[in-house]
């Protein structure tokens, strides 16, 4: 928050000026709240798309063994690992921006 009490321009006499430093200051908080806002939902991204993953491992864990045997094994198998892969490109997204909210 800019400190305005000594700014030259800050006379208490002058309202239209006032009246931006207000406006300004109700910008500033709306964006704060929408800030916070964002960083719950990629803190909830973040534990969902964790979850998802560990829940994919066991799932692939069990269609490896059948995947050489069958085919359509096989291709599920490949669908979790694409599916997997996403999910910790999704996780290491929001990683990022939690660790850079710039």
């Amino acid at each position: 928050m800019v400190d305005d009490s000594e700014s030259p321009r800050s006379a208490p006499d002058d309202p239209t000026l006032a009246r931006h430093i207000a406006a300004a200051r109700r910008r500033v908080a709306h964006l704060e709240g929408l800030a916070a806002g964002c960083d719950a939902a990629e803190r909830k991204i973040l534990e969902a798309a964790e979850a998802r993953a560990e829940a994919l491992d066991e799932e692939l864990s069990r269609a490896r063994r059948r995947a050489g045997l069958d085919p359509r094994a096989a291709r599920r198998v490949e669908e979790l690992t694409a599916e997997r892969a996403r999910c910790h490109v999704a996780a290491a997204t929001a990683r990022m921006r939690a660790a850079d909210p710039t």
